[in-house]
């Protein structure tokens, strides 16, 4: 909620969104943000501003076979985030073989959105 209450109108927060992002695969990333004027059936992993995934179990599934899926599909920037300490793993860059950056941000740190104008939070701030 407080990620649909911050980014800017030009674009739009989607939960827990069924998405097919190249036809075949079906996903449920926990949080997908576009711009509000995507066609969002037709949504590619390009078309993807920011992919969220909140880890309560399975963060190394998060951190591997999902980055590496996120990563093929061009999905530009992916975090994920420890739901108990708050831990979020940025990954940016994407290629063939993953994403060729990664930085880890505590809770207490200050996470920026690079595609989305003005998207900046703490995890620290929003965790209750």
């Amino acid at each position: 909620d407080h990620l649909s209450r911050t980014v800017p109108q030009d674009f739009i927060v989607l939960q827990e969104f069924g998405w097919r992002p190249d036809g075949a695969q079906y996903i449920e990333p926990d949080i997908l943000i576009v711009e509000r004027s995507a066609d969002i059936v037709g949504t590619t992993g390009n078309d993807v501003l920011l992919l969220v995934e909140v880890a309560s179990s399975g963060e190394e599934f998060d951190l591997t076979t999902k980055a590496l899926t996120y990563a093929n599909l061009g999905v530009r920037e992916y975090w994920v985030v420890n739901a108990k300490s708050g831990l979020t793993h940025l990954h940016r860059d994407p290629g063939d073989g993953g994403y060729a950056t990664r930085a880890a941000v505590a809770a207490d740190g200050t996470l920026t959105a690079l595609l989305i104008d003005g998207l900046t939070l703490r995890i620290a701030d929003i965790r209750r």
